[in-house]
């Protein structure tokens, strides 16, 4: 086969888009809507891609198409070429037109927000007066659809390398463990090691469980039959806290709450055993290209070490 020959109108970047967009939406009527054309332009611009490189990229599964394997190969080289060029006459347009790159729009979990950002923020704001910040609190699920539909520039999250979107690059800023949160006062406060039996006979105070980061939290929960009469309904984690200080029960969470305050009435007690350690990082689209202040603070948030678990 000669990768010289083309097919669909001489335009190998239009079958690359054709293909891209089929697999962000997992259709073709989807893809067309998205980029504006016909159904059955999108098609040929699939089958010709199929025909130049000698190989299947789609198979039908029901009404949704699905990879291939050498589709999987060829999507994880194109998309930082389509995501990159895209970006490329954003980039164009914002100069021509004047704006100012100054505004950076980025979205975290209210962890990420309440206990990475603030002393990242006071930082590089004292050395960049001009910088303006627009800051979501989102769900991960909806932290993916507004990045990958150039929403917000940037999402942090605590994310395992085997779960990251392969559209996304990721860049680690610090890493928590997990803990059982109780007060000082507490029996098991004193105990060195702590198993899920120990924690089953007391009380545990439990968040949203749309909010939990912790892998395998509900399976373990059922397997050691820990109990909760206490859960909380679109809450944060000081809202555990304060509940812990009460005395009201114990709590599993990340060290990330006691970061940069010393809690005289809590004590942390690792449970690595159960939980695998959380990696909070940056997410953006691969082929995307940070400019001015945007690619300044990346750069703060993945060399700095502010934060006292990096110390």
């Amino acid at each position: 086969m000669s990768t010289k020959q083309f097919y669909y109108k001489r335009n190998r970047v239009q079958q690359l888009k054709g293909f891209h967009h089929t697999v962000q939406t997992g259709s073709i009527s989807k893809a067309a809507k998205k980029m504006g054309l016909t159904q059955a332009a999108v098609t040929l611009q699939i089958q010709s891609l199929e025909r130049d490189v000698g190989l299947k990229v789609f198979k039908r599964e029901g009404q949704k198409m699905k990879l291939t394997e050498a589709g999987r190969t060829l999507y994880a080289q194109a998309i930082y070429y389509i995501q990159g060029l895209d970006d490329l006459f954003e980039s164009f347009v914002q100069n021509i037109q004047g704006k100012k790159l100054n505004t950076i729009d980025l979205a975290s979990n209210h962890a990420g927000i309440s206990y990475i950002l603030p002393k990242y923020l006071k930082n590089f704001k004292d050395n960049h007066e001009s910088v303006k910040f627009k800051i979501r609190n989102l769900s991960k699920s909806e932290c993916i659809s507004r990045l990958q539909n150039d929403e917000i520039d940037m999402f942090i999250y605590p994310m395992d390398r085997e779960e990251i979107p392969s559209e996304f690059e990721f860049s680690p800023i610090v890493k928590y463990q997990p803990i059982l949160l109780t007060r000082k006062d507490h029996p098991l406060a004193k105990k060195k090691k702590i198993t899920l039996s120990d924690v089953a006979k007391f009380e545990l105070v439990r968040i949203d469980p749309k909010l939990i980061t912790l892998p395998a939290f509900e399976e373990l929960l059922k397997a050691h039959k820990i109990r909760s009469t206490i859960d909380f309904e679109m809450s944060d984690w000081e809202i555990l806290k304060k509940f812990v200080k009460a005395g009201v029960g114990i709590a599993m969470i990340s060290n990330i709450v006691l970061e940069g305050e010393p809690e005289s009435e809590l004590v942390g007690k690792i449970l690595t055993d159960y939980f695998p350690e959380m990696t909070y990082g940056i997410l953006i689209k691969k082929g995307k290209r940070p400019e001015g202040l945007l690619k300044n603070f990346i750069h703060f948030l993945t060399t700095e070490k502010l934060l006292e678990a990096q110390l």
